[in-house]
């Protein structure tokens, strides 16, 4: 069963490079409030010196987080925008490789990331109604809810 379906259309593609230093997410958020953006699909590749990533601790409902200093690659950046108290919040998932071409992956912190070099195309998305971000009793996340 689906908790919510909804459609949309891509209203605009925006393509650009985040600046070298720079975090993802805040750069995202930023760029979203500036264009009234509120709804998105976004994909990065790039690389990275720094960044945390995390995963959902499901029973404990807390995110497990590791803190990388290094050279990654984004393999694979993938993520949407929504509201969260009405403001475009991001939420992103990365696949990065390391020095040694091994393979790590999570879900990205907010303001840990330093951008090496970063691309992304972010898709502007339209629908009848927005996607917002609510608490959720269940698994402890802010899920996608209807208004």
């Amino acid at each position: 069963m689906f908790k919510l379906i909804q459609p949309f259309q891509v209203q605009t593609v925006y393509m650009g490079s985040i600046d070298h230093g720079q975090d993802i997410m805040t750069t995202l958020e930023t760029f979203c409030r500036e264009h009234n953006i509120q709804t998105a699909w976004l994909h990065l590749m790039g690389a990275l010196s720094e960044v945390t990533l995390a995963y959902y601790e499901q029973q404990g409902h807390q995110y497990v987080q590791q803190h990388f200093v290094g050279e990654f690659e984004i393999l694979n950046g993938t993520g949407n925008i929504s509201l969260k108290d009405n403001s475009p919040m991001a939420h992103v998932h990365l696949t990065l490789s390391n020095t040694d071409f091994g393979c790590l992956g999570g879900h990205l912190i907010k303001g840990t990331s330093k951008v090496f070099a970063c691309e992304f195309a972010l898709f502007a998305l339209n629908g009848e109604t927005l996607l917002h971000r609510k608490p959720d009793e269940k698994t402890g996340l802010t899920l996608w809810s209807p208004p």
